[in-house]
């Protein structure tokens, strides 16, 4: 689930950011908003594309490994597959109360092969103007708000981060996202994860879906559709005004044989 963060101003004079191209940079603050609250998130190339740039065609993979080489990120491996962390991400980010990181707990090996435990440590940089400006409350309250609203889907239905993202990438359609989420966490009351996603690829592969009339992905949700049976054969009209037109060339050949005989009679 995405997650609202903060960009300093010194950002954009950063010495090692100036040097990557401009949609590295925005892939870099794109990260931050999906990262847990200490800065991991999984490597997944596929997956960081549709979050952050789910309507352009961009190397993302070339787009990470450049951050990995400028020093911005961290490659790991974990139990759980590759994961990424952000460097220094307590210079970047603050919380008043951070939410733990399930990798906290877990041996993050690098490529040089040395456990690691904890994201790399960074002086604190005072920010008096956090708590003073009508912005930065304004930000804070909207974090609280988020933070409330993280905390009501967590209860009332445990979605993982990833776990709409991994639908969404299967359903065959790909507009109106933040709806869609909404929609999902709804449906996730009522269906499995893997009735969901089950329902997403059998639409996707129905032989008979028109992508002219491919249902947006709310609607699909909304509507229960992962329950659906295969939809109807798109030529059923056709084979049907088919079958009456031969039926009408017979009729037509049975009348004809009829005054055929008729005139041989008379």
């Amino acid at each position: 689930m995405a997650r609202i963060r903060n960009i300093k101003p010194d950002f954009w004079t950063d010495e090692k950011l100036v040097e990557l191209e401009p949609w590295e940079r925005l892939l870099f603050i794109g990260l931050w908003n999906f990262a847990d609250d200490e800065g991991y998130m999984p490597y997944s190339p596929k997956r960081i594309t549709m979050q952050v740039f789910p309507g352009d065609s961009l190397e993302v993979s070339r787009g990470l490994q450049s951050l990995i080489s400028a020093g911005l990120l961290g490659l790991y491996d974990s139990v759980e597959g590759r994961v990424l962390h952000v460097t220094n991400w307590t210079k970047h980010q603050k919380f008043s109360n951070p939410s733990k990181s399930k990798y906290s707990d877990m041996v993050l090996t690098t490529a040089d092969a040395k456990p690691r435990k904890h994201a790399d440590p960074a002086p604190e940089i005072p920010e008096p103007s956090l708590n003073s400006t009508e912005d930065s409350r304004g930000l804070h309250k909207e974090r609280e708000r988020e933070g409330g609203m993280e905390r009501e889907v967590k209860d009332s239905c445990p979605v993982g981060p990833d776990e709409f993202i991994d639908w969404y990438l299967e359903y065959p359609r790909k507009e109106a996202k933040a709806a869609a989420e909404r929609a999902y966490v709804k449906a996730r009351k009522t269906a499995t994860t893997e009735q969901l996603l089950a329902g997403a690829v059998r639409y996707a592969q129905d032989p008979n879906r028109e992508p002219q009339f491919t249902k947006l992905p709310a609607t699909w949700l909304n509507s229960g559709c992962w329950d659906d049976g295969p939809l109807p054969a798109r030529n059923g009209s056709q084979d049907h005004s088919s079958r009456g037109l031969a039926k009408g060339m017979a009729m037509l050949a049975a009348y004809d044989e009829q005054q055929q005989s008729l005139e041989l009679e008379g």
